[in-house]
Parts: C-alpha cells; sequence; structure tokens
C-alpha cells in the first residue's frame, strides 16, 4: 500500500480560498451527465473508475493540471515538491477518495487524512481493488470525515464498486447506482426473479470473459447477481 509521504508540511492554518475547486467539480459533474446521456429511462449517472485512473488523473491531461492548480490552492504555503509528492500519492492510492471530496467541495481535507502512518485512502475505506463501500457508521469514527460522514457515504456511490461474476454482493438499495453503460433490456424470468441484459462499464466488472456483456438478476433490487457472457 502506498502511503502518502512522509515529509509533507502541516497543512496551513489558513488556507486562500480565492480559487474554489469549481473547474475539477464541473468536470466530474458533466462526466457524470454524459453517462446518464449514454442511456434512457430512468437510468442514473456516474463516474466510471476507469475515467478517473485513464483520463481525469493522466499526467499531462488538463484535468491532471488542475488537480495540481487545485494543491496550490488549497496548500499554497507548501513547497512544489511536497505539494507534487501528495498528487503522487493521490493518483496511487486515493483517486476515489479525492473526487468524492471534490464533489464535497472538501479538498483541504486530503492532506489530513493521507498523511499518516496508517493513512485514510481507497484501500482502507473502499477495500482492495477499490470493490467495496464505506458505511456511515464506518466514516463517523475517522475524525477526519466525521463532519461530513453523511454527505460523503451518499456520495461514493456516484463512483460504484467494482463488480465480480462470481460473487452475488449486497448493497443499499437507496443509494447504490449500478455502473450500467445502457439501461438493462428485459431478458427472462429466472428462478431468482427477473432476469435483464446489460454492459457494465469499463472496469467495473472483474470476470474472466473478455466483453463487459452481464445478464443480471434483480430479485426486489436488494442484491445483484451477475453471470458474465460472452456477447
Amino acid at each position: 500500500m502506498i502511503q502518502a509521504r512522509s515529509d509533507f508540511k502541516s497543512a496551513p492554518q489558513s488556507m486562500d480560498r480565492s480559487t474554489s475547486n469549481s473547474d475539477l467539480k464541473q468536470i466530474l459533474e458533466n462526466q457524470i451527465h454524459e453517462m446518464e446521456k449514454n442511456k434512457e429511462g430512468k437510468s442514473v449517472g456516474f463516474i466510471p473508475v476507469d475515467y478517473l485512473k485513464e483520463e481525469f488523473y493522466k499526467p499531462g491531461s488538463i484535468t491532471f493540471r488542475k488537480v495540481k492548480e487545485q494543491l496550490e490552492n488549497d496548500f499554497s504555503h507548501w513547497e512544489p515538491k511536497e505539494r507534487e509528492n501528495l498528487q503522487q500519492a493521490i493518483q496511487s492510492s486515493g483517486g476515489k477518495l479525492y473526487a468524492i471530496l471534490i464533489l464535497l467541495d472538501e479538498t483541504h481535507k486530503i492532506f489530513i487524512l493521507m498523511d499518516k502512518e496508517q493513512p485514510v485512502n481507497d484501500s482502507t475505506l473502499f477495500g482492495n481493488n477499490k470493490e467495496r463501500s464505506c458505511n456511515q457508521d464506518e466514516l463517523s469514527k475517522i475524525p477526519q470525515l466525521r463532519d461530513i460522514a453523511p454527505e460523503f457515504y451518499k456520495k461514493q456511490w456516484i463512483i460504484p464498486p467494482v463488480l465480480c461474476s462470481n460473487e452475488e454482493p449486497e448493497f443499499p438499495i437507496e443509494s447504490f447506482i449500478f455502473p450500467f453503460s445502457n439501461d438493462p433490456a428485459y431478458h427472462n424470468r429466472g428462478s431468482y426473479g427477473l432476469i435483464f441484459t446489460t454492459e457494465i462499464a469499463s472496469g467495473h466488472l472483474r470476470s474472466s470473459y473478455k466483453y463487459q456483456t452481464v445478464r443480471i438478476w434483480l430479485p426486489a433490487c436488494i442484491n445483484c447477481r451477475l453471470n458474465a457472457i460472452s456477447g
């Protein structure tokens, strides 16, 4: 597990808020709307994990530069190398966490979360490979997130967990957003419930199959059973 660098300075007591994270937030919200446009009906937009990894935090990209600018604004008293170290730590182990903080207008919290011997990052919050979620009780026990625990809990679902074709995870019906690239189409009725066919967004399905097409069982929409198919 890659940790934030130990040579970070303490966060400044007073940060310059003249430049907000509005640009980064708007970019993420545009991505949410873009995923929503790819569907019909009442499907909800979301941020794919591969978008964060391959585009949003990609070195040399516009968003990469904007993240750098945001860190310069939040930690203006730091040396450039220290901000660079923090940005590298975000890329390697805190991409989902930082994106949620951007959406909540709480980017300044990233330092106190990651500058620890046991940092709070994607692995500690969402599990290995960023495939799980964190509940509100767990968030309330983290001092740096306690004041925004309800908001953080709700916002985490905008970046859905990674699903697995050989597991049957349970998710909260009132919050979970399926990472579907299109609206599920009715396929058949099975012993577990209605069966639909849909496509999972790139990066959101761990499976030995080449394709991201799945059949899903939705018994009362309480849990999700996935069966990957090859086309």
